[in-house]
C-alpha cells in the first residue's frame, strides 16, 4: 500500500508541475497582449525599504526577538502607537494607530496625515544612521529639508527601494514588462520612477475619494475620464491616494470605512472615482496582486470595493494573488487553505502562488524571456 502512496504523490506533484507551467504561460500570453494588470501593495515597498538588513529589523533591536512574528508593516505601526502614546492593545494594526492620533492628538484629516508622513520620513532618516553606504552629512541635508521633501524623495536620496543583494529590481523588472495599466494601493510613486527609469511616461492618476482637491501639484493628476493607456503612456492609478494629496490617502479605520462607501456608490457616478476605462480593464484583464495579506484593510477594501464588485456575468479575468510563505507555515492544511480561498474569492480561475514578491517577479520575468 506505501507503493500505492507513493505513485498517487508522484502523480500529484507532476500533475502540479504541469498546472504551475501552463500558469506561467498564461500570464506571458496575457503580458503579450497587455492584458495583465499588477496591483501593488504598500508592503512590496517597506519591504526593500526598511529591511535594510536581513539582521535589522524595525521596531525591534538586534538584541531582542520579534516574538510577535509581525511584518515589517505591522512593526512600523507599533512604533507608530508608542511614539504618539496609544493606548490600546493592537499597537501593530496600523488604521486603528491613525485613528486614535488623528481623534485624540488633530484638529484634522490633513494634519493627522502630514504629521504621519512627517514621523515616517523622520524614522527612515534615523534608521538611515546606520547604512554604511549612506554618508552622515546627506542625511542631515535631508532632514533639514524634511518638510518639503516628499517620503518618496527622501528613500530615493537615501537610495531605496532597494533589491535584496544580489538579486534583480523587483520595480524595474515590472517596468520592463512594459504594460499599459499598473494599479496599487500605496500612496508613494516609486513605480512611476521605475516607469521612467524604463524610458516611458506614465500617467499618475489619483482616486479622489474624499474630493477633488482645490490645486494639483500636476495638472496631469486631474482625473481624466477619458484617457486610454498604453505601453509608451501607461496607467498608474493610486487607489489609497498619494501623499502629494494627503487628504486622498486611506489611512485610518475611518478612512477606509468611508472610502467603502465611495466606492460602492461610484458605479451609478456620471463622473466616477474609479474611470470607465479602468473598470472596463479590471474585467477584461488577468489581475496579479502582489504583496498583500488577506487579512490586512488595504487588501479587503480593494478585494470587497474594486474586484469582487464587478457582477459575476462580466467577469473575464483571473485572479493571481502572491502570499508569502512565512503565512504558509501557520496553515495546517494547503489543500483545505486553497478550497477556502476559493470559496472566499468566487473565481473559478484563481490561483495562489506561495513565495516572496521578490521571488514571483524574478520567476515571471524568466518566463517571459523565454517566452519571447
Amino acid at each position: 500500500m506505501s507503493r500505492l502512496r507513493a505513485r498517487a504523490e508522484k502523480k500529484r506533484e507532476e500533475a502540479q508541475k504541469v498546472e504551475q507551467e501552463e500558469f506561467w504561460l498564461e500570464l506571458c500570453r496575457r503580458i503579450n497582449g497587455g492584458q495583465l494588470i499588477p496591483i501593488i501593495s504598500n508592503a512590496f515597498y517597506n519591504d526593500q525599504i526598511f529591511d535594510m538588513d536581513s539582521d535589522q529589523i524595525i521596531g525591534i533591536s538586534n538584541n531582542e526577538e520579534n516574538l510577535q512574528g509581525w511584518n515589517i508593516e505591522e512593526q512600523l505601526a507599533d512604533a507608530w502607537a508608542a511614539e504618539i502614546g496609544y493606548p490600546l492593545p493592537e499597537t501593530h494594526w496600523l488604521p486603528r494607530v491613525a485613528l486614535y492620533d488623528r481623534v485624540v492628538n488633530c484638529h484634522d484629516d490633513l494634519g493627522a496625515k502630514q504629521r504621519y508622513l512627517n514621523w515616517l520620513k523622520d524614522s527612515l532618516l534615523y534608521l538611515a544612521q546606520d547604512d554604511k553606504d549612506i554618508d552622515q552629512d546627506t542625511i542631515d541635508d535631508l532632514r533639514d529639508d524634511l518638510e518639503k521633501l516628499s517620503f518618496a524623495d527622501i528613500a530615493v536620496e537615501l537610495g531605496y527601494p532597494k533589491p535584496i543583494k544580489g538579486q534583480d529590481d523587483p520595480l524595474k523588472i515590472l517596468a520592463k514588462l512594459k504594460l499599459p495599466i499598473y494599479v496599487t494601493t500605496s500612496c508613494f510613486d516609486f513605480l512611476e520612477r521605475a516607469i521612467i527609469a524604463d524610458n516611458r511616461t506614465p500617467r499618475t492618476q489619483i482616486c479622489f475619494w474624499s474630493g477633488e482637491p482645490a490645486k494639483f501639484i500636476d495638472e496631469s493628476h486631474k482625473i481624466d475620464q477619458k484617457f486610454e493607456p498604453t505601453p509608451e503612456q501607461p496607467l498608474v492609478y493610486h487607489i489609497n491616494g498619494l501623499e502629494a494629496y494627503p487628504q486622498s490617502m486611506v489611512l485610518s479605520e475611518a478612512d477606509y470605512l468611508d472610502f467603502l462607501t465611495k466606492i460602492s456608490q461610484d458605479a451609478s457616478q456620471e463622473r466616477p472615482l474609479l474611470p470607465w476605462y479602468l473598470r472596463k480593464a479590471l474585467t477584461q484583464s488577468s489581475l496579479l496582486l502582489l504583496g498583500y495579506r488577506l487579512r490586512d484593510w488595504d487588501f479587503q477594501t480593494l478585494f470587497r470595493g474594486i474586484i469582487n464588485s464587478t457582477p459575476p456575468s462580466l467577469r473575464q479575468f483571473s485572479l493571481a494573488i502572491q502570499l508569502d510563505p512565512k503565512v504558509r507555515k501557520e496553515i495546517i492544511s494547503a489543500d483545505q487553505m486553497r478550497e477556502y480561498l476559493e470559496k472566499y474569492f468566487s473565481f473559478s480561475n484563481f490561483t495562489v502562488v506561495w513565495g516572496t514578491s521578490q521571488e514571483f517577479i524574478e520567476t515571471l520575468w524568466e518566463a517571459w524571456k523565454r517566452w519571447r
